[in-house]
């Protein structure tokens, strides 16, 4: 059981009448010092207003964050025009490339989860959610923060770190988090780390004891799912879990640079392992099924002959991070509707690093829920 002291208590009793807030800037680039910064909050945007501020900084900061930096806006343009067509199958004229190009996201990374434990009181870190794509520099002092509270992410580009109070129904503020909080000893980032390894405990039972029943567990969102239905379990269960940042919905009107929602996979993570899933039709049996490992660690070959198109995941794609092929494997599920699903088990040859995208080029969709 996590304690709340009197301090952490009073936080959100602190905030300069909502009328402003401090939040914290990491630069990407190691010579440039981390900076609190202050920003204003217009009426009626207080959930808004901060992921407002930071698009625009991703918009305009991208190049500079780029790990090559000699590559021209027309050439990054011309790299993304490329990836569209070849994830739509379609040409990509110069409005649509314009549109694109200019389309921005912002990804909330929990570091200190909010819930009843902690009077609902969220410490996020923001990361441009193309940074991957965009091939930004590694944030290492970003990255380091992230490993020391249990939350292990490899954050690319800029990062920022504010404070909010949200308790998923009506209430909503932002609230002060200051240079000086954004050390080892900070009283948050203890109980950050005690939260964090907690759920993690938590769900690494929960998966155990669901899989001697016959399931799968979704460690990222704590869904239990129980697809065969021999087994008489064609349902869904709940672990206790702590959803995410209600601002997150914010950033649902685009999707992901290099997802589409149509794409015939999805893929869900744990410490441990990454998963691939796709649906196919249930006359699919394994004679159907063709996956290869490589050329290296980090290349998959995966098709279904009985699925159109017929690659899954092609070599010439590059995953995320390194696999361990020989301990990764595969296998079909019957769902109910008499379809089934490949599932396709990768063991990370890192293990704790989370995966930001199954594939760095184009990527099926991550299960968050």
């Amino acid at each position: 059981m996590v304690e709340i002291s009197e301090e952490e208590d009073d936080v959100s009793k602190n905030n300069n009448n909502n009328k402003s807030f401090k939040y914290v800037f990491i630069p990407c680039d190691e010579t440039q010092p981390i900076e609190e910064k202050l920003l204003d909050i217009p009426p009626g945007r207080e959930m808004e207003c901060l992921l407002d501020a930071l698009k625009t900084h991703f918009l305009e900061s991208g190049m500079q964050s780029m790990e090559d930096t000699s590559v021209t806006k027309d050439q990054q343009n011309a790299r993304l025009k490329k990836q569209l067509e070849k994830q739509s199958g379609q040409k990509i004229d110069d409005e649509m490339l314009k549109v694109a190009a200019n389309m921005q996201m912002v990804q909330p990374v929990a570091l200190l989860p909010g819930g009843t434990k902690n009077n609902f009181i969220h410490v996020n870190m923001y990361v441009d959610d193309k940074g991957i794509s965009k091939g930004l520099r590694l944030n290492k002092r970003a990255s380091d923060f992230t490993q020391l509270v249990n939350m292990p992410n490899h954050v690319a580009g800029d990062a920022f770190v504010a404070r909010i109070f949200d308790d998923e129904k009506s209430d909503f503020k932002r609230i002060d988090f200051s240079l000086d909080e954004l050390r080892s000893d900070a009283k948050w980032v203890e109980e950050a780390i005690k939260l964090n390894t907690e759920r993690r405990q938590n769900l690494g039972n929960a998966h155990e004891k669901i899989s001697k029943m016959g399931g799968s567990l979704n460690t990222e969102s704590g869904m239990a799912s129980f697809g065969d239905a021999e087994g008489g379990l064609g349902s869904m269960m709940t672990e206790n879990y702590q959803a995410p940042p209600t601002e997150a919905d914010l950033n649902q009107e685009i999707a992901v640079e290099g997802t589409k929602t149509s794409y015939p996979y999805t893929w869900m993570q744990d410490e441990e392992e990454v998963v691939l899933i796709a649906n196919v039709p249930g006359d699919v049996e394994k004679n159907s099924i063709s996956l290869k490992f490589g050329p290296g660690q980090n290349k998959i070959d995966l098709s279904c002959a009985k699925i159109q198109p017929n690659t899954v995941v092609s070599a010439e794609e590059t995953l995320f991070q390194d696999i361990v092929p020989g301990d990764s494997s595969w296998s079909l599920v019957k769902q109910k509707d008499g379809t089934k699903n490949l599932e396709v088990t990768l063991v990370k040859a890192k293990e704790k690093l989370r995966w930001l995208c199954f594939t760095l080029m184009r990527s099926g969709e991550e299960q968050k829920k």
